[in-house]
C-alpha cells in the first residue's frame, strides 16, 4: 500500500506500507446472482428433501483467504481450517400459490453439512408464506448464523418445504415447474 506523505520542498514523498504475507487472512467467500433457478425437482421440494441452490464460479464477489473454497464441480463450500465460521443467506421463494387445505406454504432455507438431507441441516429459517403472497411475487427469507465446522467439512445452501404443511395442497410453481429464486450467500472464518 502506499500512503502519500505530501509535498516536500515542491517534492511528493511516498511510503511504502507492506501487509506481512506469512499472516493468515481468514477466508470470506460472497457469493450472489439475481438470476432465476427453477429447482430440478419440485415433488422433491414439496416432500421436504433439501434442494440444493447452485452457484457457479463466476458468481464469486468476494473471495479471500484459504480457510474455505467454494468447489464448483460439485455446489459446495469445502472447509479448510477448523473454526467458528460465520454464515450469511438470502433467498428469494416465488410460487403460484396453493391448492387444497393449506393456505400457506412453510419455506426453509438452511444449510446442510455433510450431506443436503433435512437431518443434516446445521443452520437455517422458516418463513410461512400465505397463498396471495406465494402467488404474486418473490419473497425474502434470510439467516445469519455462527456455526462450528471442522476441516473437511462440506456445507451446501438449500431450500425444501415444510412437511407439516403438505395436507393437501401443493406448491404451483412458476413455468417451467420450479421453485424460482435469487440467492446471496457469504461465509466468513472468524
Amino acid at each position: 500500500m502506499l500512503i502519500c506523505n505530501g509535498a516536500a520542498g515542491g517534492v511528493v514523498t511516498w511510503e511504502a506500507i507492506v501487509i506481512n504475507p506469512a499472516t493468515s487472512i481468514n477466508t470470506i467467500i460472497s457469493m450472489s446472482t439475481n438470476s432465476t433457478y427453477n429447482l430440478p425437482s419440485t415433488a422433491n421440494f414439496n416432500s421436504g428433501i433439501p434442494q440444493v441452490l447452485p452457484f457457479t464460479a463466476g458468481e464469486i464477489q468476494v473471495n479471500q483467504g484459504s480457510t474455505a473454497s467454494w468447489d464448483a464441480a460439485n455446489n459446495r463450500f469445502i472447509i479448510n481450517e477448523t473454526g467458528i465460521y460465520e454464515l450469511d443467506a438470502l433467498s428469494y421463494f416465488g410460487a403460484g400459490g396453493t391448492t387444497g387445505a393449506s393456505n400457506y406454504i412453510g419455506v426453509n432455507l438452511g444449510i446442510t453439512k455433510n450431506g443436503t438431507a433435512a437431518a443434516n441441516l446445521i443452520a437455517g429459517t422458516r418463513s410461512n408464506i400465505g397463498q396471495l403472497i406465494a402467488g404474486s411475487g418473490n419473497t425474502p427469507i434470510s439467516f445469519h448464523c455462527l456455526v462450528n465446522l471442522v476441516a473437511g467439512d462440506v456445507i451446501y445452501l438449500t431450500m425444501y418445504r415444510g412437511a407439516f404443511d403438505n395436507a393437501t395442497g401443493t406448491v404451483q410453481s412458476q413455468a417451467p415447474a420450479g421453485v424460482s429464486e435469487a440467492r446471496h450467500f457469504s461465509l466468513k472464518k472468524l
